[in-house]
């Protein structure tokens, strides 16, 4: 007899080298993914707060309104290192986002809008030309972001 598991909030997969789907728990709020390279699609789950990716081959980073930190981290296994280099964002806004960690995603150039972020750190991230706006910013943590050609411009209102 199976049974789906309705009640699972928080999940994490480390090294598991053959898992290839991460069904869709409906309550799902954390999840890490880590040196799990043949995860490629993630679902839509719509209660997700926290994501942690680290040496996935996830392209495309699904929309999920309800986010709120959000690490993507291929320095800390080396063997991994080119693997999420070619993520996307599918979403240009993320309205929930309050952190935002990215090392070493040398594929992005842009980063999304997120209106309510309170924390940015970029590491590694050698192809990101420009800051967004962030009016809630209040840590911003900048190491070997070498194409970055200015900071984001604090106005009085």
């Amino acid at each position: 007899m199976f049974y789906r598991i309705i009640n699972l909030i928080n999940l994490s997969i480390y090294y598991c080298q053959n898992i290839e789907y991460i069904p869709d728990y409906p309550n799902l709020m954390k999840l890490n993914i880590y040196a799990c390279k043949k995860v490629i699609n993630l679902s839509n789950y719509n209660k997700l707060t926290t994501l942690t990716l680290s040496s996935t081959n996830i392209i495309i980073l699904p929309y999920y309104p309800n986010l709120l930190i959000l690490h993507i981290n291929i320095n800390q296994f080396q063997k991994y290192i080119n693997t999420i280099n070619n993520i996307k964002f599918e979403s240009l806004i993320y309205e929930e986002l309050n952190e935002l960690e990215l090392e070493s995603c040398n594929n992005i150039i842009y980063l999304p809008d997120c209106p309510k972020l309170n924390k940015l750190t970029l590491r590694d991230c050698i192809n990101i030309i420009e800051l967004p706006d962030f009016p809630e910013l209040v840590e911003l943590d900048i190491n070997n972001s070498f194409k970055i050609i200015s900071l984001p411009i604090y106005e009085k209102l």
